[in-house]
């Protein structure tokens, strides 16, 4: 699943150099001859909202429309830009010009040939749409055009290194009629077409022998449309489907070890305890780097997440490529903490740390606000409590109701809260460094870390970049950083070959598996 980053250098523009192999128009290698092909499997999505897949809210319905569209770039584990429908792509030397190759060997499932017009009338249609799930990938663009039949030129706002991975949206093909109307029939490029043989609760993904890619390994792919995952993941238990993301955390009690498989996919989900840099005691820069080497990320991540989560005390997964060689330390050290804090002029009275500037003292007394309807963050919340207790803190937990919860963290009337935050493929960190942030964070050399990655394009530079902005997260502890969770996918014993699913595409690879008969 994990693959190497590597790239091209061109002469005349300042080529991306991070996507995960060689950006080049090279077709996959048939290999039909003496291939063993399964007539059928099973998935489930949700009754669709619609079946456009730049409109539909489904998150089933995405995954699974997303075996019939695809996109301009995908993206590894490692959130490296990787070819898809695009396979070369450069930018001019200030940034804001983004010149995009398109293969030139792919047709729609109706024929037509696939081209940059497609493109441009893709984007056009998430822009004319605030709704859609994709409108922030497009956000940037400021003009987008065809220089040629496959050829496209982007102009952006703003320059931004990572610019080229939110184009990892479905092309929906040019001229579609009414996208917004229920009687949307998905017409894509991808390695299976879309069929509604009017059965109600089914739909039927079929092989697309025309697909650019190496012909899929099973005829047909069937739908079935159930009414949320809890359902799917009976369904599964009873054989009723072969593959099935889990999102309840019990997950295990339908996976019978002796004929389900699972994959632990990285998401870029992020865990963290959020600060108030307004607060007198956590202003103290010792203060917030004590808490994070205070709290037992491991442990948190056993009793909550049921060990599928990857520990990280910043919103950059150890994962991903910007990190280059730095990382963060994740595990707990109450005697560094301890000794840190007392470097720092605090003291112990009554087991509480205390300090005294100018005639004022500054106690460490913190209340942890959290969502009471949120069991998973009430018990990280417990767990942060009894840490920062051990480390010489006086702590409390406030629960409330999510709408009071999320007014008091606009209001700044917090302490510490504990949150998440689905972190963009872009790595644009404006949550936390952006005006009017909810964590009330300011500092002007996080600012001129993030500022400089609008000039940095080439992976040493892009590494460069990000590297400054770990320092900064390092050094300032902007935001205490937990864990980035993992999401799981159930496989079916009986299907085989190389399961590669992401987060952006849960199905990627399922072209090349197939379903085993069943043993008579």
């Amino acid at each position: 699943m994990k693959r190497i980053i590597s790239g091209i250098l061109a002469a005349v523009l300042v080529l991306l150099l991070y996507g995960c192999k060689d950006n080049t128009d090279t077709k996959k290698e048939e290999k039909n001859e003496g291939k063993q092909i399964s007539a059928e499997m099973s998935i489930f999505s949700y009754k669709p909202d619609t079946l456009c897949p730049i409109l539909t809210q489904n998150e089933a319905n995405i995954h699974m429309l997303g075996v019939v569209y695809e996109s301009l770039i995908s993206l590894s584990d490692a959130l490296c830009p990787e070819p898809c429908l695009a396979n070369t792509w450069s930018v001019s030397e200030d940034g804001r010009v983004w010149t995009l190759n398109l293969r030139s060997d792919v047709s729609w499932h109706s024929g037509e040939t696939f081209g940059a017009r497609d493109v441009v009338f893709t984007v056009e249609k998430i822009k004319e749409n605030e709704n859609s799930v994709y409108y922030y990938n497009v956000s940037n663009i400021k003009n987008i055009r065809a220089t040629g039949e496959s050829v496209l030129e982007i102009e952006v706002e703003k320059p931004w290194a990572n610019f080229i991975n939110l184009l990892y949206f479905p092309i929906i093909k040019y001229g579609e009629g009414e996208i917004n109307s229920q009687s949307f029939v998905p017409v894509g490029t991808g390695p299976y077409k879309f069929e509604d043989r009017n059965e109600g609760n089914m739909y039927y993904l079929v092989r697309n022998d025309s697909w650019w890619g190496e012909a899929p390994d099973t005829e047909r792919i069937t739908v079935k449309l159930l009414p949320d995952n809890g359902t799917a993941l009976y369904t599964f238990s009873s054989g009723g489907i072969d593959i099935t993301p889990a999102d309840d955390m019990n997950w295990g009690r339908f996976a019978d070890p002796v004929s389900t498989s699972f994959v632990s996919i990285p998401t870029p989900i992020f865990h963290f305890v959020g600060i108030n840099h307004e607060n007198d005691v956590l202003r103290f820069k010792e203060i917030r780097e004590a808490i994070s080497g205070a709290i037992d990320r491991e442990k948190i991540i056993e009793e909550t997440m049921t060990g599928y989560a990857t520990a990280s005390a910043m919103p950059i997964h150890p994962q991903w490529f910007v990190c280059g060689d730095k990382k963060l330390e994740t595990k707990k050290n109450i005697d560094k903490a301890v000794k840190l804090l007392e470097k720092n002029d605090w003291k112990k009275s009554g087991n509480v740390f205390r300090k005294t500037v100018e005639e004022e003292t500054y106690i460490a007394e913190l209340k942890i606000l959290v969502n009471e309807e949120n069991e998973q963050r009430v018990n990280i919340a417990s767990f942060v409590e009894t840490d920062l207790e051990e480390l010489g803190f006086s702590v409390g937990v406030e629960k409330l109701p999510f709408e009071e919860y999320s007014e008091k963290i606009a209001e700044g009337e917090y302490d510490l809260f504990i949150g998440s935050y689905i972190v963009p493929p872009d790595l644009k960190f404006s949550f936390i460094t952006g005006d009017g942030n909810m964590f009330r964070f300011e500092n002007e050399d996080m600012s001129a870390a993030m500022n400089a990655l609008g000039t940095k394009y080439s992976l040493s530079g892009v590494e460069e970049g990000y590297g400054a902005v770990i320092d900064c997260f390092d050094n300032l502890n902007p935001v205490v950083g937990l864990f980035f969770e993992n999401e799981i996918m159930l496989y079916s014993n009986r299907i085989k070959g190389d399961v590669t699913p992401s987060y952006f595409e849960l199905y990627r690879g399922i072209e090349s598996l197939r379903k085993e008969t069943a043993e008579k």
